[in-house]
Order: structure tokens, then sequence, then C-alpha cells
């Protein structure tokens, strides 16, 4: 075997690093065609760059703005207000999907459904169906007479 020697090196062709962790470079390619108006940088530059005081602000930082601000002033904070909708919407969505799982996880009790189902007449159907959107309505205006006596509290 014979030793290589610097002269039978290949030499690097012009523009290429010398070593492959040589940096390249930090320009940023321009993408966009030949007087579009605007370079990559400055694009980037747009794109990063922090809103003005025009624009509106996401809601973490009015939030934290906000409380910042108030106990800078000492003004003591309300308490959140329980959302009942949720709990409301919450616990019959939660029965709903126990009858359901209930019905579906017994073959006998399947088929009892689908016979209950297939006996049903148009007239017996319509009144299910006005039963359940009055059960809806209720518990609608309920909750929302619930919101009402909540805001006037926190008003007043």
């Amino acid at each position: 075997m014979t030793e290589r020697d610097a002269s039978t090196e290949p030499t690097p062709m012009p523009g290429t690093p010398t070593s492959p962790t040589e940096r390249l470079g930090t320009e940023i390619s321009d993408p966009a065609p030949a007087g579009a108006g605007t370079s990559a940088t400055e694009r980037l530059d747009a794109a990063t760059a922090p809103l003005d005081a025009g624009e509106p602000a996401d809601e973490a930082t009015v939030a934290e703005e906000a409380t910042a601000s108030s106990a800078a002033a000492g003004v003591a904070e309300p308490r959140p207000r329980i959302r009942f909708a949720g709990i409301a919407w919450g616990v019959v969505f939660a029965v709903a999907a126990l009858v359901l799982l209930g019905v579906v996880a017994s073959p006998p009790r399947r088929a009892a459904a689908a016979e209950w189902l297939g006996s049903l007449e148009g007239d017996t159907v319509a009144i299910i169906l006005a039963i359940v959107f009055g059960a809806v309505l209720v518990l609608s205006a309920l909750l929302a007479s619930v919101r009402r006596l909540q805001r006037s509290r926190a008003e007043g």
C-alpha cells in the first residue's frame, strides 16, 4: 500500500466549503420572482415583527395585562362564574351515552330496542320528537335564566 501525499488529494471546486463543518453562510435565498418588490429577508422580518398597537392581541396577553393592572390598583377580582350550561349539557350527553351503552352492550337489549323501534308508528315518533325538542327548549331556557342571574349579580 502506498501512502497518499497532499499533492494527490483532489482540490475542492471554487465556491465550495473546504470542510464539511464549514458554515455555508446565512443568506436566505429569494424564491420570489425578480421585481416582486421585497426580498426574502424583508418578508421574514415582516412575518416575525411584533403586533402594532392597532392590531388585536391574543386573549392570554389581554388577560395577563388585566390581571396585572387590577392587582396594581388593589381591586379584588371577582370569582369566576360557574358555567352551569356546560355542566347541564355534559350531564345530558353523559346520560344519553350511558343509556346507549347499556342498550348496545347486551345482545338481548339490542334485540329488544330494535323490536321496539320497529314497532313505532309515525304519530308516536312525532310525539317523542316533540317531547325531546320541548325538553331541550326548557333546559335552554333554564340555563339562560341562570346565566342572566349570574350576570346581574356580577354587575350589581
